[in-house]
């Protein structure tokens, strides 16, 4: 597992060999027990005050950067492009109380459906 600051070094390498002048910052770097992946914000060097608009990094323990857009369900998009999403069978969330097959089945093949768009 990379420590934070090993991520954030991994981060600010991505975002040079970008031509970015923004910076990946250690106080920005959170990680993400789900997915067992740091999630690493930026600033704007010359301006660390202002916010940007936009997302993060995702830096996984393989030390591999990906850009993070900002929209809503963009973390688990990437999870399933990644193959990293910990995946869900139906027998794995039902029956628990309040779910019904048919939620998890769907589930399960809205992953599979994303896996597959993204390796198109």
């Amino acid at each position: 597992m990379l420590t934070r600051e090993q991520a954030v070094e991994r981060a600010n390498e991505h975002l040079r060999s970008q031509g970015s002048l923004v910076v990946a910052l250690p106080e920005r770097a959170t990680r993400n027990g789900r997915f067992g992946v740091w999630i690493v914000g930026y600033r704007d060097a010359a301006l660390p005050g202002e916010p940007l608009d936009g997302g993060g990094l995702v830096v996984t323990d393989a030390g591999d950067v990906h850009d993070l857009s900002s929209a809503p369900g963009s973390l688990d998009d990437l999870m399933v492009a990644l193959d990293l999403w910990p995946g869900v069978e139906p027998s794995e969330v039902w029956p628990r109380e309040g779910e019904d097959l048919a939620e998890a089945i769907d589930l399960a093949a809205w992953v599979e459906a994303r896996r597959r768009e993204r390796e198109c």
